[in-house]
């Protein structure tokens, strides 16, 4: 190596010593600062001797009024993309016919069973590819059938009904661990179970009643097919389309917002494929999207940490500069242009001439590059702009024809997963059977709930009394933001879809015309906004049971008014005591979740260090299973950093132990463009040595992280070191300072352990000066 280049080499290494720990702790240090003094605050109010768990004086105060404010901007948080008024209203109607038929055969309660069953299977229709849906739709409509002759038979044994309520409750709070879809299917079986139970029949009437409610599942079925047939749109060009948006933004403003908006995309897009019924054709065009897609977001990465590089060593020449902006404005066009292409089918002659002309530009740009490194052919600016101008060109292609070339095809060699096995259902059951699962505690506390609530309304025999335990299972969730923060909202909803329903029931309506109207109406309008706002939502849900059930109730409007209002207030007080009484803090989830991050890393670190060529398939899946697990991670994390209460976490070293890693993982994905290209620098055994002191320090972490190793003495740690020997072998001075990012984040990864309790390493022991290095 010149000797330039080994002082560039120093220089860049001082800069990490110096900076890096700082752009590491600063955002969080600043934001913990508060949370400390209000911590200390507080915990000086609580008793001598008393647990840390023990409520400190003001410690319910600050909560409430951190949870009352979050869920007063929940009220009014709204989505507009989230409306979906058309498939709102083929639901609508699948709750509206059976009706409509009943009423004019004079088959009523007929008719009342069937759309009690479509308005439930509607909500597992919500989102998803058509298979998603289809699948779900008919677990559900077979378990609402279930559940309806169960609670049918047993609604009139109230020990009974109580015993099968509290299982019921139970089993969808530990459905939650497969999966959300999962969980949404006990709910719902829940609901309909705690409906039904209310009014006891005979086991023929309950066969019938079951049978009744199933037909209104599989009509929703029915009626959506329909709808997707004539529909020109489907979940999974949607969910592709949403990826090319997110990357467009994010060539555009590269934060740390924008990339896990990126990353979130990404997963969602293949879990659509990968559940997906579209045509081979179509659906291997809309894969060797996203999997260019990702790989142009490597490249954005690499091209800005290359700028960045060579803006601080003042090396970034005009041409460079420019061809790095030029590149990253055509993404964004091109990308924004993808994401607005009606199906992603094919771009118009007229776009595609405009991004011929920019690609164009690009090529130039990497020509006159290409002449003036003519002593630097391997510049790692030329390289990057040139693969990314191939990838660019690959998408004009692919979005200039109907239908994938078969060359795309080879090359890329798109194929389908299957979705899990039942087999693998059980196997999670079975994990979370323990109270260190979030999932099991919440099946538990939920279970409980359910108990008290059906033994409050059966024991004091209160009129209406089912809507006290319906409003608590809809209110108890596993987490706290879902439970108290949305609280308010589903509290507020309820309690005026019942006012105003009662009210509107007390109307004059033999011909039941007007019944009929508003239950089209409300359908049409809860399944519109269903993800649209919350409190909105459960209005008008409130409001359609209530329509629904006024059919065969027949209550005088003030008792009812009365009684729903009372047993929904009280029915939500309750499940918000019983998670005071026993919450689940997203801080008894944090040290999992980072630990199976730095697990997921770990294979993704090697294989893109040590793979030869054509080893793309395991490092797509290595890269997939690691996104997973950041976007895990950073949903349960930011949960934390909202909890109302003094953590027993320290938050500066969990925030800083993330930061740290996505720091990591980006690198990893810049450095990913050169993988199998250097069989020289892979078979290096300097190269070897350090993967594996890196690798082994990468478990280190995670032990210590996950709690296996909780004290992690610096003698036991020994920093892997970038030395002369790798500098020496390295394909250019950008992958020597992607190590060196590795390697720094690594080591401040060991600055924030352990993330509780003082910290045991010191900086200062683990770390090495940068003259030993050079």
């Amino acid at each position: 190596m010149s000797t330039s280049n080994k002082a560039s080499y120093t220089c860049m290494h001082t800069w990490f010593r110096v900076f890096s720990p700082c752009i590491v702790d600063l955002p969080y240090g600043i934001m913990w600062t508060h949370r400390q003094r209000v911590g200390t605050q507080l915990a000086s109010n609580r008793p001598n001797g008393a647990p840390h768990w023990f409520p400190r004086k003001g410690r319910w105060r600050v909560m409430w009024q951190k949870s009352t404010l979050r869920s007063l901007e929940d009220i009014t948080k709204h989505d507009r993309t989230q409306l979906r008024a058309l498939p709102g209203l083929h639901n609508a109607l699948a709750v509206a016919l059976p009706l409509i038929i009943g009423l004019v055969t004079n088959h009523t309660l007929s008719g009342l069973g069937i759309a009690i069953g479509a308005l439930v299977a509607a909500f597992a229709a919500v989102k998803g590819t058509l298979r998603k849906r289809l699948r779900t739709m008919l677990w559900v409509s077979v378990w609402m059938g279930v559940a309806t002759f169960i609670g049918a038979l047993s609604g009139g044994i109230s020990w009974l009904t109580i015993t099968l309520m509290v299982l019921i409750g139970f089993a969808a709070g530990i459905l939650n661990a497969v999966s959300v879809t999962a969980g949404q299917i006990g709910m719902l079986t829940t609901n309909i179970f705690i409906i039904i139970s209310h009014a006891p029949q005979s086991s023929i009437h309950a066969l019938d009643s079951a049978l009744l409610v199933m037909a209104g599942g599989f009509l929703q079925i029915v009626l959506m097919g329909i709808s997707d047939g004539l529909s020109q749109s489907n979940a999974e060009t949607t969910a592709v389309k949403a990826v090319y948006a997110t990357i467009a933004n994010y060539a555009q403003s590269r934060t740390r917002n924008t990339d896990l908006l990126v990353a979130a995309s990404l997963l969602d897009a293949d879990t659509c494929l990968n559940d997906s019924w579209l045509h081979k054709g179509r659906w291997e065009k809309l894969r060797v999207l996203v999997d260019l897609a990702e790989l142009i977001r490597m490249d954005i990465v690499t091209s800005t940490r290359i700028r960045k590089g060579l803006q601080n060593h003042g090396a970034l020449t005009d041409a460079e500069e420019r061809g790095i902006n030029t590149a990253l404005t055509t993404i964004t066009n091109l990308f924004r242009a993808a994401a607005k292409l009606p199906q992603m089918r094919k771009l118009i002659p007229q776009e595609i001439s405009i991004f011929e002309e920019m690609l164009t530009e690009l090529g130039s740009i990497l020509r006159e590059m290409a002449v003036t490194l003519h002593s630097n052919p391997e510049s790692a600016t030329y390289i990057c702009l040139h693969q990314l101008h191939s990838k660019l060109a690959q998408v004009v292609d692919i979005l200039s024809s109907e239908t994938l070339h078969q060359a795309y095809a080879v090359a890329y060699a798109p194929r389908r997963s299957s979705p899990p096995k039942l087999r693998r259902m059980f196997l999670l059951i079975r994990t979370n059977l323990t109270f260190r699962s979030s999932s099991f505690r919440h099946a538990v506390r939920l279970a409980v709930a359910l108990g008290i609530a059906a033994t409050l309304y059966r024991g004091l025999n209160l009129p209406l009394g089912y809507w006290l335990p319906l409003t608590t299972v809809i209110v108890l969730r596993p987490d706290f933001f879902s439970t108290f923060s949305r609280g308010i909202a589903r509290m507020l909803g309820t309690v005026l879809g019942v006012l105003l329903a009662t009210l509107l029931t007390m109307i004059p309506d033999t011909s039941h015309l007007l019944d009929i109207t508003l239950i089209i109406l409300l359908a049409w309008a809860l399944y519109t906004v269903v993800n649209f706002n919350f409190a909105l939502f459960s209005f008008f849900l409130t409001s359609e049971i209530v329509i629904l059930l006024s059919f065969f109730e027949h209550s005088a409007p003030s008792v009812a008014i009365t009684a729903r209002v009372t047993d929904t207030i009280f029915g939500s007080l309750l499940g918000l005591v019983l998670y005071l009484v026993w919450p689940t803090w997203q801080r008894q989830n944090v040290s999992t979740v980072i630990a199976d991050w730095i697990h997921a890393v770990q294979p993704y670190f090697r294989t893109v260090i040590e793979s030869a060529p054509h080893s793309s398939a395991k490092l797509q899946s290595y890269r997939k299973r690691a996104r997973l697990a950041r976007t895990n991670a950073v949903s349960v994390v930011e949960q934390f950093m909202l909890e109302p209460v003094n953590p027993t976490l320290n938050a500066t070293a969990v925030a800083g132990i993330v930061a740290a890693l996505h720091r990591f993982s980006n690198t990893l994905l810049s450095l990913e463009s050169r993988v199998g290209v250097e069989q020289q620098f892979r078979a290096n055994s300097a190269v070897v040595r350090w993967t594996h002191q890196m690798d082994e320090a990468l478990t280190v972490i995670e032990n210590s992280v996950r709690g296996t190793n909780l004290r992690l003495p610096a003698a036991d740690f020994n920093p892997p070191i970038v030395d002369q020997k790798i500098v020496d072998v390295a394909p250019s001075a950008l992958f020597t300072l992607g190590l060196l990012r590795l390697e720094e984040s690594l080591e401040n990864m060991v600055r924030m352990l352990p993330i509780s309790g003082p910290q045991q390493i010191d900086l200062q022991t683990v770390s090495r000066s940068p003259a030993s290095r050079s």
